[in-house]
């Protein structure tokens, strides 16, 4: 149960350190355009799509500190092991699913592929939990390259406030 613990901690901060966050950078992409207000509108969508990514990215952190809480209550008991299980699974398929709703939203098809390509990596590390002692991996199904390359395109397109690390972790 320690090292799931540990394991908790660290995860905590690579989810942290991947999100999106608020921007005010115009992210033009240099091109010409029909109008000069399909470049502000452009601006503005990226701005807002980044800043309600990057509140659901720091909700997901809050949750995640819920989640191993509970599952670190659930002791040896395989009943409420398994529920803790469920619980996080559920969680993280709604952090997936949030980064999605906001990709819809993008005007830029490049943020819309980062929080797509996110929302992937979050569901590819919810489909190899399968039990507490899946949990102990997590850490690395949220650090592999894949995660950070979409972290970093994400970190490029929404570049003006780095999250910082949660409370616990200072």
């Amino acid at each position: 149960m320690r090292r799931l613990l540990a394991g908790a901690a660290l995860a905590s901060l690579v989810l942290t350190g991947a999100a999106c966050s608020s921007s005010t950078n115009g992210n033009a992409t240099g091109q010409s355009t029909p109008s000069a207000t399909a470049t502000v509108d452009m601006a503005a969508n990226t701005k807002t799509v980044c800043a309600e990514a990057e509140q659901k990215t720091r909700d997901a952190v809050a949750e995640f500190t819920t989640q191993f809480g509970q599952l670190a209550a659930g002791g040896t008991d395989p009943a409420k092991l398994t529920a803790a299980v469920a619980g996080f699974k559920t969680f993280l398929t709604g952090w997936a699913t949030a980064m999605r709703a906001e990709a819809a939203k993008a005007a830029d098809p490049a943020l819309t592929k980062a929080l797509n390509d996110v929302a992937t990596q979050i569901e590819g590390a919810v489909s190899k939990i399968n039990n507490a002692n899946d949990l102990t991996a997590l850490p690395d199904l949220l650090d592999g390259p894949a995660f950070e390359a979409a972290g970093d395109e994400l970190t490029k397109l929404c570049p003006d406030s780095t999250p910082s690390p949660s409370p616990s972790a200072s």
